[in-house]
């Protein structure tokens, strides 16, 4: 090696030593596992009815946390992994280059500010890039239906109520047949429509046949406000109409029994606007809930394969 490039050498070597034995190495890492813990603590806070987002937060969860979208419960294990440790790894570093970072704070307090400023928006615009990752699809073992994994046998709890044309709905009547229930309202903004969406889509999947052994019912979230009217509009515009679509209203008391049964968790929030779970249940013929499905593309590729399975399925006499 000739003797420029070894004086080149050293001297990349020199300016890496100073990095790391300085101020800077310790405030762009800090800054990194900061900036990376409050974008996944944000995630875990995503509430329901912040639409698309909170499908991405879904996914998210189910890919790194253990996620279990059925009961609602996590792997703390992996919380732990991601979250605390990361801090821990903080707090040592922090340690170990005390001195640098005081100095720092005492002398360059201006330009470590800055570096934590570029580092975290470096951190910001990554993070951008991970929704469009989870969304482009999940390692193999996660995306792949589970089927029997997840498989449920809750007796379905029976109902009778009105649907958009002010025709009586009664789950008993789609004994043998395949139901699909789950929970919107009529002047829901946030992620009824996807709710409905998703339905549609998965439902356009099957065959003629497949759809003949099918009903959606979407049980009214705001019984006291939504009249068959208002459903029917609801209905129209989202291309959900009956006979395969019923979404379906009743005397309040009733229809709130009826989706504490089903656990459609809901609660008004200080601004007296309604916020609920994202819950989409499937029925088999034999009257149980076989499959309890959330937002999200994962799960919507979930819902058409379990429609697809539980159709198929024929009950013994």
């Amino acid at each position: 090696m000739s003797r420029p490039r070894v004086e080149e050498a050293h001297m990349l070597f020199d300016s890496i030593r100073e990095f790391i034995s300085g101020w800077r190495f310790p405030v762009v890492i800090i800054t990194m596992i900061l900036g990376t813990v409050a974008f996944m603590a944000a995630v875990l806070l995503i509430p329901p009815s912040a639409g698309s987002a909170y499908a991405f937060a879904e996914d998210f969860k189910t890919l790194c946390f253990g996620y279990d979208r059925n009961t609602g419960t996590m792997e703390w294990a992996y919380v732990w992994m991601f979250l605390v440790q990361p801090l821990i790894l903080a707090g040592l570093i922090g340690l170990v280059w005390r001195e640098p970072l005081v100095f720092a704070w005492d002398e360059f307090r201006g330009p470590a500010m800055r570096t934590s400023a570029v580092t975290l928006m470096a951190v910001g615009l990554l993070a951008l890039t991970v929704p469009g990752l989870v969304s482009a699809g999940p390692v193999s073992d996660v995306s792949e239906f589970p089927g029997a994994r997840i498989r449920t046998a809750v007796p379905a709890a029976t109902f009778s109520l009105i649907n958009q044309e002010s025709q009586p709905i009664d789950l008993e009547a789609f004994e043998g047949d395949v139901v699909i229930v789950t929970a919107v309202f009529a002047t829901c903004g946030d992620t009824c429509p996807f709710i409905l969406r998703q339905i549609k889509a998965a439902v356009s999947e099957l065959t003629d046949s497949e759809r003949a052994d099918l009903h959606v019912v979407a049980i009214t979230l705001d019984p006291k406000t939504d009249t068959p009217a208002m459903l029917a509009m609801m209905a129209k515009q989202h291309g959900v109409e009956a006979p395969l679509f019923n979404t379906v209203t009743g005397e309040p008391e009733y229809v709130n029994e009826v989706l504490d049964r089903y656990d459609f968790r809901r609660w008004r929030n200080e601004y007296g606007v309604i916020e609920h779970t994202n819950l989409i249940n499937v029925i088999d013929r034999t009257g149980h809930i076989a499959y309890r499905f959330t937002l999200g593309s994962l799960q919507q590729d979930w819902l058409t394969e379990a429609l697809h399975e539980v159709i198929a399925e024929r009950p013994t006499t």
